[in-house]
């Protein structure tokens, strides 16, 4: 009977050795991979911290290189009409230069939005993503906390 004690506390202790081995190597593997996860976390961060940065750069100077430019294109337009009198017969038409003249700054215009759209696409697939991993961290921190 002593021999049954014995082999039946030994199998307790065994099993809660397991036990107590599977918690620990569990807490360790979650700590190794919460400090990764934490540092992607930063880097994504930064990375996006970046974007938008050079985003609004982009922004403010293509607008404002683009005032700068229609403003210029004004005076220029004006003066080229009234010169129109003054030019000889077989000089080239002011009005598909003024035309082309036009065309380019839609154009400025239109590359620019189009840029700040694929940059807003990225920041926004960024942000998902840092929300993601966040919300992974915030899940791994709880189940450590409960081990």
């Amino acid at each position: 009977m002593a021999a049954v004690t014995v082999c039946s506390t030994t199998k307790g202790l065994f099993l809660m050795f397991t036990l107590l081995s599977l918690v620990c190597l569990s807490s360790a593997l979650i700590d190794k991979e919460l400090k990764q996860l934490k540092e992607n976390y930063q880097n994504i961060k930064q990375q996006l911290d970046s974007l938008k940065a050079k985003r609004e750069e982009r922004v403010n100077l293509h607008s404002e290189l683009l005032s700068e430019y229609l403003s210029l294109v004004d005076p220029l337009i004006a003066l080229m009409k009234k010169s129109v009198k003054v030019l000889p017969d077989g000089f080239p038409q002011v009005d598909k230069f003024i035309k082309s003249i036009m065309y380019y700054a839609i154009e400025i215009k239109a590359n620019s939005v189009r840029e700040n759209e694929e940059m807003g696409e990225k920041i926004e697939e960024g942000e998902m993503k840092l929300g993601q991993l966040k919300k992974l961290i915030e899940v791994l921190e709880e189940k450590q906390a409960e081990l």
